[in-house]
């Protein structure tokens, strides 16, 4: 699953490449709505402080999460 490599305030415009690390877990103790690959939250906005470790999950970008320009 993914999990934050770094702090993103609320507002952040996810770079996967550079923002997130992926993390092996036992999925019976997984949030719901987690993430399994970069690419999927990559250019997406966080909704909420996320801090460095935690895991990504749906409730923590808006609606589809994509910014706009």
């Amino acid at each position: 699953m993914l999990v934050a490599s770094q702090d993103m305030p609320l507002g952040t415009v996810v770079a996967a490449t550079s923002m997130v690390t992926t993390k092996q877990v036992d999925v019976t103790s997984a949030p719901i709505g987690y993430f399994t690959a970069p690419s999927d939250v990559d250019g997406l906005v966080v909704r909420k402080d996320v801090h460095s470790g935690d895991v990504l999950v749906e409730d923590d970008f808006n609606g589809t999460g994509l910014a706009t320009s």
